[in-house]
């Protein structure tokens, strides 16, 4: 540490070893979550249909899923292209009987889908800190 007239100034020794790790990290963990997103995606979608009316199965066959990427931001999003299928999910004014699938899918795997999803942030962070030998350079 230096002192001077301006202020203090402090030299911290491998600032950017941690740096370098965390970013590998970010990767790795990113690298994770995409392919644990297609399970989740997969388990959702699979649900919805389970849960989907079948007078002639059309909807059922287009409950499709998707992963979606910006930036770092991965999206999984499970939808259905029948036009009827938001008549199915969500009552309305016509008196239509209804039957939900989405919701139920998502709502009985939340539980699971946080364990894959957590699973993922933790494989991913392994990976990236594998190479280290001692446990004093191990970040996790």
């Amino acid at each position: 540490m230096v002192i001077k007239d301006e202020g203090v100034y402090v030299n911290i020794k491998g600032v950017n070893n941690v740096v370098t790790a965390i970013n590998k990290i970010n990767k790795e963990v990113e690298k994770e979550l995409a392919i644990k997103m297609a399970q989740v995606v997969l388990l959702v979608g699979n649900s919805a249909k389970g849960h989907a009316a079948i007078d002639t199965g059309f909807m059922k066959a287009n409950i499709k899923g998707s992963i979606l990427r910006q930036r770092s931001i991965i999206f999984g999003r499970v939808t259905s292209r029948a036009p009827y299928s938001i008549h199915q999910e969500f009552p309305n004014s016509t008196g239509r009987r209804y039957k939900p699938f989405m919701r139920p899918a998502l709502e009985e795997n939340a539980q699971r889908i946080k364990e894959i999803l957590g699973q993922a942030v933790m494989d991913g962070a392994i990976k990236a800190t594998k190479n280290y030998t001692s446990s004093s350079e191990r970040l996790l």
